[in-house]
């Protein structure tokens, strides 16, 4: 879970600090690694749930933050004018974060898994309430 949130954040620092578009270039394996993440973390907050309670000593290792950021990135690099191989690592990312937000809502903040973006903010908001 740290590790996703670390990468995501660090991610996103550096396209702030360079200027450049984090889709800019030949993403499909960053995509990927992103969705390697987001599954990791899946499965820890399957077989290890108190992981989730477990607060972040800094905002740049809090994982809700950056799971909306990253289902937009996953949006904006599956749009039709992307390659089809940035599409398919979009799609990855997608489909991980979905099943990501499905757990979320089933066993930590409740809520409709269809709508990932909600389960996401409520996960956000309830890291944030907790500190």
């Amino acid at each position: 879970m740290r590790t996703l949130a670390r990468l995501a954040s660090t991610l996103v620092r550096s396209q702030e600090e360079t200027g450049v578009d984090l889709l800019s270039g030949d993403v499909e394996s960053l995509l990927a690694d992103l969705a390697q993440c987001v599954l990791r973390t899946r499965v820890d907050f399957i077989h290890f749930p108190l992981s989730y309670y477990f607060q972040a000593d800094t905002e740049g290792a809090s994982l809700g933050r950056f799971l909306v950021l990253l289902q937009e990135l996953a949006g904006r690099a599956s749009k039709d004018g992307q390659p089809k191989h940035i599409r398919l690592g979009a799609c990855l990312l997608r489909n991980s974060l979905q099943d990501l937000a499905e757990i979320l809502a089933r066993k930590y903040v409740g809520g409709d898994p269809r709508d990932p973006r909600s389960i996401f903010e409520a996960v956000s908001r309830d890291h944030l309430e907790s500190k």
